[in-house]
């Protein structure tokens, strides 16, 4: 519903904000509760300062961490970036980013979204959309005003400040006026940091451990993949794939084809008993029935906690076929991320959004963990790649999908070694479970937060 709210010239702001929304009263009432309870502007505690992005957008494979955006998980940055050469960041020692600095996207669809650098990078830099915030006050520790803009008093103030229409932006003057309430015994954000960080180390640990190991069994090391300016291919191979595009025949695909055929493998059409995009379901506001879609899946996990669109109970039970069920993975089936594979690990009422492709492996050949697993190797994203389809757009099909060849070792019985499958997917679940913790911790830090400030407004009030 809308709100009417009038604002007299002299309460304009000093720079003379005229959006309607800036004014709303849900900001200020936050902007009167801040002032209250006495705080600092980031401008006062902190140094902000905007990267740069190397020449030609071009990254390297190794060398300094090149924080952006995409590497934000649960405010965290992730162990996906990329890298820059260790010339450039010299040369751009102004950015460099060190542990415990906070990151805010500061342009387009994500601004407003931050992460806190772990301990375990030890120094990195960044691109010019994002703002490194670097705590300097003796008063503020950095843990605790990472975990005050996860509270609804500085989410307010994210959403607030920007400017612009087709592309919002927050510049340095606009986040130097954030204000952060001073609390006492920030110490114990410091701990719960801390813990975090211990969790989303493990999980980054343990899920890549455990791609390695099939990778190393799998003998990855002698497949040849890399990309060929030059090749050719028959007229009764282009008629047997019915297939014009010519990436479709670069030698890499056809030495993982032969390598996966000779280390033994099965096509996912025998592994699985069901492949099938999900049906998109109409989207219902009050709607009881979680939709998961693109958006949920994450390079290893889905982000249950961030859906936010819904369907009705009919739709579910009409559907039962798509359904979601524990252990259904999931792919990620047209755009950027093609090919990226999740696992549902939680019970859950949920379905399908259409662009997401759900596999349910035969318990005979192949553990569910483990396929998603081998789907999210570079051997399987490999072949993924392959099979798309489609130019502005790219498309997997599920009778592309089921074409897709996965690694079943054998035991000394000759059966497919579901043993071995199991201790994988062993390590794959506990990463699951460590991640979830840390979202625990995460929710912890913001609820406490929270009941900081709202002490101190009972305070306030008991003094007046």
């Amino acid at each position: 519903m809308s709100t009417i709210q009038s604002i007299r010239t002299k309460n304009l702001t000093e720079d003379l904000r005229l959006d309607s929304e800036f004014y709303h009263p849900k900001h200020l009432e936050n902007d009167e509760i801040i002032s209250r309870i006495g705080a600092n502007s980031l401008g006062e505690i902190s140094e902000v300062i905007y990267g740069t992005t190397p020449e030609g957008g071009v990254f390297e494979d190794e060398g300094v961490p090149f924080i952006r955006s995409q590497n934000f998980y649960d405010h965290i940055i992730s162990s996906d970036y990329v890298f820059c050469t260790n010339k450039f960041h010299i040369e751009h020692e102004n950015s460099k980013c060190l542990p415990r600095d906070l990151l805010f996207a500061a342009i387009g669809a994500t601004i407003g979204d931050f992460a806190i650098v772990p301990t375990w990078i030890n120094e990195a830099n960044t691109n010019q959309n994002i703002a490194r915030v670097r705590i300097n006050s003796q008063k503020y520790r950095a843990e605790y005003v990472w975990a005050f803009f996860l509270s609804q008093y500085g989410q307010l103030q994210l959403h607030r400040y920007p400017t612009g229409n087709a592309q919002p932006y927050l510049n340095t003057y606009q986040f130097n006026r954030l204000k952060i309430p001073f609390i006492k015994n920030q110490e114990k954000f410091t701990q719960l940091v801390q813990d975090i960080f211990k969790l989303i180390e493990s999980s980054d640990r343990l899920y890549p451990e455990a791609e390695q190991e099939l990778l190393k069994r799998m003998e990855w090391d002698k497949v040849t993949t890399n990309h060929r300016l030059s090749y050719s291919a028959t007229s009764k191979d282009i008629l047997t794939d019915e297939r014009l595009d010519p990436e479709f025949y670069q030698p890499k695909f056809e030495n993982l084809e032969k390598h996966l055929k000779k280390v033994g493998s099965l096509a996912i059409e025998k592994v699985c008993n069901f492949v099938n995009h999900g049906i998109q379901p109409p989207y219902f506001e009050n709607g009881t029935v979680s939709v998961v879609t693109q958006k949920e899946m994450t390079p290893t996990f889905l982000e249950l906690e961030s859906i936010k669109d819904f369907t009705s109970a009919d739709f579910y039970n009409e559907n039962p076929d798509f359904k979601l069920k524990k252990h259904d993975v999931l792919l990620y089936s047209v755009g950027a991320y093609i090919g990226r594979c999740n696992i549902l690990l939680d019970e859950i009422k949920a379905m399908a959004g259409s662009y997401v492709t759900i596999l349910r492996a035969n318990g005979d050949f192949i553990v569910p963990e483990y396929l998603a697993l081998f789907l999210n190797s570079t051997a399987g994203v490999l072949q993924s790649r392959q099979q798309m389809r489609g130019t502005a757009q790219h498309y997997l099909y599920p009778r592309d999908i089921k074409k897709i060849k996965v690694f079943i070792p054998r035991d000394k019985n000759g059966k497919p070694d579901l043993a071995w499958q199991k201790k994988l997917a062993a390590k794959v679940i506990q990463a699951n479970e460590a991640k979830k913790f840390a979202q625990q911790k995460l929710q912890e830090a913001k609820e406490l937060v929270e009941q900081e400030i709202e002490k101190l407004m009972i305070d306030q009030r008991t003094v007046i």
